[in-house]
Formats: structure tokens, C-alpha cells, sequence
């Protein structure tokens, strides 16, 4: 169901006004984790470091990856207050640093190893 930017904004207050700041922190620090997790698995799966169940789909991890990181960021949102406007574009903002430096670490880490890294999307 789609919902305008003004109505999330408005049940992240309800959530807000229904929580303390401490839990709303709480609730960040569950689902990153769980966020990790998922993430490590698939690591894992794509190494191929370690046996997996009969059952492992990795479309199925790979969904579940999503939903997490959906998750953090609705509960980093509470915390903020917000879902758009200055927190987002500020946060989106930092990354053309960010992506920069990481490119030019891993470019380092492949010249110190003369390796080529690769990663198909997930």
C-alpha cells in the first residue's frame, strides 16, 4: 500500500510518541543486526566457507536481505523523526565521500595484493 511522505511522517511520530528514546535505539540495534546476519550468510554462501542446509535458497536470503535492510531503516527513521527531507538528503549527500574513499581502498587493497576483486549484485 502506498502512503504519502506526510502520513509515514505522521505514524513514525505516533511511534515516536508511543516509545521511549531508549527503545526506539533498541529497535535499531535488533534490526541492524539482523540486517547482519543476513548479510553474513550470503557471504558465506557465495565463499562457499561453510556447509549450508538442504533446505538454503539463496533467492529466499537474498529476500530476506531486503526486508532487513527495510526494517533499519524504518527504525533508524523513528529515531530520527523523519523518513525525508534534510536527514535523508543529508545522509545521501555523504555518500559521493564515502564511495570515494571506499573505491580508492579497495583499489589500494588490489594493488597490495595484485588481485582482481569482483562481486556479482546480489
Amino acid at each position: 500500500m502506498a502512503y504519502a511522505v506526510n502520513e509515514i511522517e505522521q505514524r513514525l511520530g505516533k511511534v515516536r510518541e508511543l516509545s521511549t528514546g531508549a527503545s526506539l535505539y533498541e529497535q535499531v540495534a535488533e534490526e541492524a543486526t539482523e540486517l547482519a546476519h543476513a548479510a553474513q550468510k550470503i557471504a558465506r554462501y557465495l565463499r562457499g566457507e561453510q556447509p549450508i542446509a538442504e533446505d538454503f535458497d539463496i533467492f529466499k536470503e537474498e529476500e530476506n536481505f531486503k526486508e532487513e535492510y527495510g526494517d533499519v531503516l524504518l527504525s533508524v527513521y523513528a529515531v530520527m523523526g523523519v523518513c525525508c527531507g534534510d536527514f535523508y538528503i543529508e545522509t545521501v549527500e555523504s555518500y559521493d565521500k564515502k564511495l570515494d574513499r571506499w573505491v580508492e581502498r579497495l583499489e589500494e587493497g588490489v594493488k597490495e595484493k595484485d588481485v582482481h576483486i569482483s562481486m556479482d549484485p546480489v
